[in-house]
């Protein structure tokens, strides 16, 4: 189980727990168009929520930031335009290695660090 809250936006605060069936794209798509950043508790998720809504995640984040005009950096490499982003997901899948989000902010953009390999 997941839980995402909004962190912005008129929903600010309340926690959703998305039903299992859910596709994490259908919500957290919704919130990037609508302007809101949220946050993803994974405390109480199995493994694959965790893949699943991870990598839904970290690319949500990834098109807010580009929509903003901030960077997206993974392993030295900065990705700007929407185009690229489909480049930084091949490379992130190819890589081998786990990633995490290492910082996500207005001024720096979102970086994405290699954490171990698989």
């Amino acid at each position: 189980m997941v839980k995402v809250t909004a962190l912005t936006g008129p929903h600010a605060g309340k926690v959703r727990v998305p039903p299992k069936d859910m596709k994490p794209l259908r919500l957290l798509v919704d919130m990037v168009n609508a302007g809101w950043q949220w946050e993803i508790d994974f405390s109480l998720a199995d493994r694959n929520e965790t893949i699943v809504w991870g990598g839904a995640d970290m690319m949500c984040r990834a098109i807010r930031a580009v929509r903003k005009g901030l960077p997206v950096t993974f392993m030295g490499e900065e990705y700007t335009t929407m185009d690229s982003l489909q480049t930084l997901e091949d490379e992130i899948v190819t890589s081998g290695y786990c990633v995490r989000i290492s910082s996500d902010d207005e001024r720096n953009g979102l970086e994405i660090l290699v954490t171990q390999p698989e």
